[in-house]
């Protein structure tokens, strides 16, 4: 509650009579240290209406800026209401001025009754001449009266001269007030367009930063995806790179094992060819081979059945010497004719008995003939694998040669596709420098509000100091300002 509720009526009288000699009340309390004597109680009647509201709970316009001030809110729709609350003060005040006018006409009538009772004073002094007794001690007490007359008159001269300079501080207050209004209007126009450019600014800021904030994650992100696309371009260059240095190796040692092979598959050629030839001579010497023993068993058989049948071993031997003329050409280029044959039989014997020696070497050399026939055909089968090794590999290293392909068109759209993300990289960073001088921008401007703000502060002091302090309101319990 209030301590101006629970004031007498002495003690608020008291106070307004200390307004009203332009003393400055700062406490409340001081009201019990005023006289009770001298208590201008029309004065204090006049003052009540507008002077008691503000003791029971109304705040003065330069109270209501230091509590703005000192709490560090603005509200404008407080300040708004107050400003009006302020003006009902300023029409209290008004018509306390015409109420103090009033009382001024009423006190110049007091005085002019007083000058009435002076001269009807002065006519019972001439009626009273009959008893000087009488009319000397009406002259003393009319004396005595007379100063107190005039002391009264030199107090009210001396009220009225206080009241003549308290209006005139009223007049400057008014004037002080028009201003602080129109100012006020003024700044708070000000203020109006200040915060709308501020939440404009603000705005922007905020859409400038959460782009700023996005811009940067998008980079952060970009810039660990793209460490990652180049550690693993990286890897994947350093894998091409050595399977084109392993495939270069792998090219060369083809081109020597090509080389060798060729070389190889020439001297195999050769070989098979040479091979080839004594295969088919040896078959061919094997055929005749093969028909002399034929022949040499048929004579044999021939010659065992000779000493039997004369006639038949002669027919025989005669057909016999006909089939080896063809077996033993290639044997023998001694051999004659039939009759030669015949008259050198026992020769024929010989030469029989050398061919059954020399069939029985050659039968003996057939079983290594037939072995190196068998490591010929093996070496034909080894060839032909390696061969087919040789066109394996051939085939691996296409393959290798296309995957190394593919690998480089991979490469170059990873290229294609690192200098993409560049380009977009290169974009979002001048986003990002268009967002920051953006952000600066809304810096200065929040700046430059700033500084308004301070020249507004610096104003409203200016005004609250120069504005003359009538009546402090003391609360046992500070009252809630609104934070808007």
């Amino acid at each position: 509650m209030a301590k101006g509720r629970a004031l007498t009526e002495i003690q608020k009288e008291a106070i307004v009579r200390a307004h009203v000699r332009g003393e400055p009340v700062k406490l409340i309390a001081e009201a019990n240290r005023v006289s009770q004597t001298t208590v201008n109680r029309t004065a204090a009647e006049a003052m009540r209406t507008g002077l008691y509201a503000r003791l029971e709970g109304e705040l003065l316009p330069h109270q209501i800026e230091q509590r703005i001030m000192s709490r560090g809110t603005l509200d404008i729709r407080y300040v708004f209401q107050k400003i009006k609350a302020a003006e009902q003060n300023l029409l209290l005040l008004d018509n306390f001025a015409k109420e103090h006018d009033k009382k001024l006409d009423s006190l110049t009538n007091h005085v002019s009754s007083i000058d009435s009772s002076l001269k009807s004073l002065t006519a019972s002094q001439r009626a009273a001449e009959q008893g000087i007794i009488l009319t000397e001690n009406f002259v003393r007490s009319n004396d005595e009266k007379m100063s107190k007359t005039l002391e009264k008159t030199d107090n009210l001269e001396n009220e009225l001269k206080s009241f003549e300079a308290r209006q005139k501080s009223f007049e400057q207050s008014f004037i002080l007030a028009e201003n602080f209004i129109k100012n006020s209007d003024q700044k708070i126009t000000f203020l109006e367009k200040s915060a709308d450019d501020l939440s404009e600014s603000l705005q922007s800021l905020k859409a400038s930063l959460k782009g700023a904030e996005q811009g940067m994650i998008i980079a952060e992100n970009f810039v660990k995806a793209n460490d990652e696309k180049m550690t693993k371009i990286s890897g994947r260059i350093s894998d091409v790179e050595s399977m084109a240095r392993s495939s270069e190796a792998a090219i060369k040692a083809a081109e020597q094992n090509i080389t060798l092979l060729n070389n190889y598959a020439r001297i195999s050629e050769e070989r098979l060819d040479k091979v080839s030839r004594e295969v088919s001579e040896f078959s061919e010497s094997a055929r005749s081979l093969e028909a002399s023993l034929k022949a040499a068993e048929r004579n044999a058989a021939l010659l065992e059945d000779y000493a039997k049948a004369n006639d038949n071993i002669t027919a025989r031997m005669q057909n016999d010497i006909e089939e080896m003329k063809s077996s033993l050409s290639q044997l023998s280029s001694s051999v004659g004719n039939i009759e030669t044959i015949e008259a050198s039989y026992p020769r024929i014997a010989e030469e029989q008995q050398k061919l059954s020696r020399k069939l029985n070497e050659i039968s003996g050399e057939l079983p290594s003939m037939k072995a190196g026939m068998k490591s010929a055909e093996k070496t034909v089968l080894a060839l032909e694998n390696r061969a087919r090794g040789v066109d394996e590999s051939l085939e691996k290293l296409y393959n290798i040669l296309k995957v190394m392909e593919q690998n480089m068109l991979v490469f170059e759209n990873h290229v294609k596709s690192y200098d993409d993300i560049l380009d977009r990289h290169g974009s979002m960073l001048q986003s990002v420098e268009e967002n920051m001088s953006l952000m600066e921008s809304s810096v200065k401007r929040l700046d430059d509000i700033r500084e308004h703000l301070e020249t507004i502060k610096a104003a409203l002091n200016e005004i609250r100091r120069k504005q003359p302090v009538t009546v402090v309101q003391e609360r046992s319990h500070e009252e809630e300002m609104p934070t808007g």
